[in-house]
């Protein structure tokens, strides 16, 4: 299974996790978020893949972003159309989120089948970042051939419940906020033992 690390806001730390067994390392790129990144980082040393997070930004910012830190994947958090989503993929592979409620529609998601990645996040009046999980049981409603990312809550307890999600499009996990000493300030520790873990 995948793990997908997001938030990170400092050279350092991302330093760090490029010598991690961490797949993909995500930077937000959302002003009202507490963890945007707002300084350019070299991205040189990183062999993972480079996840731009978005939230209804132009097609320009998204280019611009994608050329400034060699960014391999977008994340559209927003309430992206899809002729946007459309025009995004032209640029690089995208992950589109949405954000699971008691009474999500799994259905709304046959016209963005031509996405390369879904994520699964908690619903929330703002974009992301409430650190909850929704009930995952619900996954089971989503029967596309579009493989996702689950995120939403997972902490470092999560291990037994994650190896409980029986899903044959389930592709990894996005962590962030239950990981944090601090907004964009992660516990490489915890995130060392979760991985390991994980990936037994």
């Amino acid at each position: 299974m995948q793990v997908k690390i997001c938030g990170i806001t400092a050279q350092k730390q991302l330093n760090e996790l490029s010598k991690m067994d961490v797949d993909m390392i995500g930077l937000n790129f959302y002003p009202k978020s507490k963890r945007y990144v707002d300084r350019l980082l070299q991205m040189d040393q990183c062999d993972q893949q480079k996840v731009g997070v978005f939230v209804n930004a132009s097609i320009a910012d998204l280019r611009e972003k994608t050329n400034m830190y060699q960014l391999d994947l977008l994340q559209l958090h927003g309430d992206e159309s899809i002729e946007y989503c459309r025009q995004a993929q032209e640029i690089a592979p995208i992950i589109k989120v949405w954000r699971v409620g008691s009474n999500f529609d799994f259905d709304q998601l046959a016209n963005f089948e031509f996405c390369d990645y879904f994520l699964f996040d908690t619903y929330t009046p703002a974009y992301g970042g409430s650190g909850k999980a929704f009930d995952w049981q619900v996954l089971a409603d989503y029967r596309g051939e579009t493989p996702f990312y689950l995120s939403g809550g997972i902490g470092p307890d999560s291990i037994h419940a994650l190896r409980q999600v029986d899903h044959p499009q389930l592709a990894g996990v996005d962590i962030n906020s239950k990981f944090e000493e601090s907004p964009g300030v992660k516990d490489l520790v915890s995130v060392t033992t979760f991985i390991n873990e994980l990936k037994k």
